[in-house]
């Protein structure tokens, strides 16, 4: 490994202390990263006194430092462009004591220069964006060598975390603009792209309408896209919490299922979608999401008489899911005549005909999970709008 190192003078006629007085530094060469490749993650320490002459009489020394072995793993020598690669005898030990790491070199003759004493590589181990101080427990000269020594003052290594295009959190709304006319039910589909290093990773996010006409009645993964761990009902729509499917490759799609409450054709209204962060220790640091504008478009009387009867049958008539069969109990003063099944899509899978019980079970076992609709036909020709989830 070559390693370019900087050329650092301390105790010059600008310090602080004498000239007779040395104070050890110990520097981390590198920009310690907390994401990206093992190279971001490296520390490179060198133990510097500045200039060196000749007259110092510098024949060797030995040192121990300190460090939490939690949070960093030092394995590697440097030798090379410090004083130690021109000392006949020198060593470094990363396992002779726990959290620390003890060294030494030693020469015949003196030695001399502007350059470190000695280095140690090693990497940042620990998740999070953590300070944590490496100690100059001592240094200790040959008995020729012609400085005192002052304490060190302690190292703190603090990790960076940057924006990285390979650390991505960001969450689509395919549609700018949504527009409920006769229907009083709509999918919408929706999209997340995360990329990070990390693996079987939990995302959460809400989805959220700023209008009481509406409500959120379903969020449906996609072709396996994630699980849904949990789900909380917010007073203005949903919270999840969601396990990704690592199988997908960076996007995970989903679907929102909206139900229009009220026909009002005079407003315009917003649904957000907000990814909500996920730790200080994630990588991930710049999160997006993304709304849709809802409106209502009435084109007659028809619509909102059609509402009403929806409305007042969706108080009697009640969908139910089991493992095994999808039910429908009646308890409206009407019969149902025909049931309607369709996909999300908008495509007929079954239609049910001569219902003659209040209530009757649909065999799901053929159906595969998603978000299904039933369009219910009474008895007097009124039409009521039901969505399903399926899970299984």
């Amino acid at each position: 490994m070559m390693l370019l190192l900087p050329m650092i003078s301390i105790g010059n006629s600008g310090s602080l202390f004498s000239q007779n007085e040395v104070k050890p530094v110990l520097t981390n060469y590198y920009n310690t990263g907390l994401c990206g490749t093992e190279r971001n993650k490296e520390i490179l320490i060198l133990l510097e006194v500045g200039n060196v002459a000749l007259k110092d009489s510098l024949y060797g020394f030995d040192f121990s430092v300190s460090y939490d072995p939690e949070m960093i793993k030092f394995e590697t020598p440097i030798y090379i462009n410090t004083l130690s690669e021109f000392f006949e005898w020198k060593d470094i030990s990363f396992g002779l004591d726990y959290g620390k790491v003890k060294g030494y070199a030693l020469a015949n003759y003196p030695l001399g220069g502007n350059k470190p004493l000695i280095g140690f590589l090693g990497k940042y181990i620990h998740d999070c964006k953590v300070a944590t101080p490496l100690v100059l427990e001592y240094i200790e000269f040959t008995d020729d060598y012609k400085k005192s020594v002052i304490e060190s003052d302690t190292l703190w290594i603090m990790p960076t975390m940057v924006e990285n295009p390979d650390y991505i959190y960001n969450i689509s709304i395919e549609e700018e603009l949504f527009v409920f006319e006769k229907e009083d039910t709509k999918l919408l589909n929706s999209k997340i792209q995360y990329l990070s290093n990390e693996s079987g990773e939990e995302l959460s996010f809400d989805v959220r309408i700023d209008s009481d006409n509406y409500v959120i009645e379903a969020i449906q993964p996609l072709n396996s896209s994630f699980e849904i761990i949990e789900q909380n009902v917010l007073q203005d729509g949903l919270n999840l919490r969601v396990n990704l499917n690592e199988a997908i490759s960076e996007f995970y799609e989903f679907s929102i299922l909206l139900r229009e409450l009220e026909k009002d054709s005079n407003q315009t209204y917003k649904l957000n979608v907000v990814p909500l962060q996920l730790s200080e220790c994630n990588c991930v640091s710049k999160y997006n999401g993304d709304f849709v504008e809802i409106k209502t478009v009435i084109d007659g009387q028809d619509t909102t008489v059609s509402i009403i009867e929806d409305n007042h049958y969706s108080n009697y008539i009640n969908v139910m899911t089991d493992d095994a069969y999808i039910t429908i109990d009646n308890q409206s003063a009407n019969t149902m005549k025909a049931i309607y099944l369709f996909n999300y899509e908008g495509k007929l899978v079954n239609t049910f005909l001569n219902i003659s019980h209040v209530r009757y079970s649909i065999d799901k076992s053929n159906l595969t999970p998603g978000v299904y609709f039933l369009n219910i036909q009474m008895s007097d020709l009124n039409f009521v709008k039901k969505a399903v989830l399926i899970y299984n």
